[in-house]
């Protein structure tokens, strides 16, 4: 029942995401990628201290 369960919660909240781009506009595949690169980006550790003590 659970992964039924999660099924349904998983395409609901794909139904979301389309309805929101078919009024809202589509982005881009570049736009998309670059947007979860920076997020990356920004929860990596900021190393700069170590490289200063090298």
């Amino acid at each position: 029942m659970e992964m039924a369960e999660a099924v349904i919660r998983v395409m609901h909240e794909l139904t979301i995401g389309i309805c929101s781009a078919e009024e809202e506009g589509w982005i881009s595949e570049d736009d998309f990628h670059s947007h979860f690169v920076n997020r990356w980006n920004m929860k990596k550790p900021d190393r700069t201290a170590d490289k200063l003590r090298e």
